[in-house]
Parts: structure tokens; C-alpha cells; sequence
């Protein structure tokens, strides 16, 4: 059972590994591109999501040019995306990793991108690497 969290510096303090998001798009590097992140997914040698789902689906692997953080996206199957949408209240087409590795300065990662969301208009929900703390955002337009 997974804990509902009222702000997101309780999950950034954790020491997650990563932090995903499901997010109601697919254009992540749209939304992303303003911040530093560059589109580079032949770039890695590293397993991506598509790599654990076992097949093609669209992804994208975004690169900070400055700091060389990695967010892989990928589009959800639509199994997932049920599932999780009766958890987070609404129906995610696609999620994002962030590797934070336990950074002291994971809200320094995450605000940005949540700001860059919101902008967008975008339902979000961000959870722990082991699923047991979510933080969720609904676009103030989702009824």
C-alpha cells in the first residue's frame, strides 16, 4: 500500500535510486528542452525502460548538457496504464525515470521539472523507486 505524500520534498528526500513518473503525454522532450535536457538516445549503453518492457515502444533518453543527469521516457501499455491509473486518479500514457541516486539535491532536479509540467497542463504523479510513496499533481483543467 503505498503512502500519498502532501509535497514533493518528502519523496526528493528519500534515498531512492530513481523516481518515476507518470505523466498524461508523451512529449517529454518538448517539455524538457527549455531546462538543458537534449534528446540522445543512441547515446547510452546503459538498460532503458524499453529494455524492460522487451519491446519497441516510443522512447526517448534525455541528457542534462550540464549536468548529465539521464530521464528515460517511454510510453506505458495500456495493462500499466490502468492498473496505475486506479492509483493515481488519473489515466498516464507514458512515465519518465529520473536517476537521482540518492542525491541531497533531488528537489533541485524534480521542482524544475514539475514547474515544466505544469506549464504543459500535465496530471503527474511521481513515485518511489519501491512504490511505496507517491506524490501526486493534477492539472488544475482535469476534471
Amino acid at each position: 500500500m503505498e503512502r500519498r505524500l502532501g509535497d514533493i520534498e518528502q519523496l526528493a528526500t528519500r534515498k531512492n535510486q530513481f523516481v518515476d513518473c507518470y505523466f498524461s503525454s508523451n512529449e517529454l522532450s518538448c517539455i524538457l528542452e527549455p531546462l538543458g535536457f537534449e534528446d540522445n538516445y543512441s547515446g547510452t549503453e546503459r538498460q532503458t525502460l524499453s529494455d524492460l518492457y522487451g519491446d519497441y515502444r516510443y522512447e526517448e533518453l534525455l541528457i542534462h548538457s550540464k549536468t548529465g543527469l539521464e530521464i528515460d521516457c517511454v510510453e506505458i501499455p495500456i495493462e500499466e496504464a490502468l492498473k496505475v491509473s486506479k492509483e493515481i486518479g488519473f489515466m498516464p500514457m507514458s512515465k519518465f525515470r529520473v536517476y537521482i541516486n540518492g542525491s541531497k539535491n533531488a528537489i533541485k532536479i524534480l521542482h524544475p521539472m514539475i514547474k515544466a509540467l505544469n506549464e504543459e497542463r500535465q496530471n503527474m504523479a511521481f513515485i518511489s523507486d519501491n512504490g511505496s510513496l507517491v506524490y501526486r499533481q493534477l492539472s488544475e483543467f482535469y476534471i
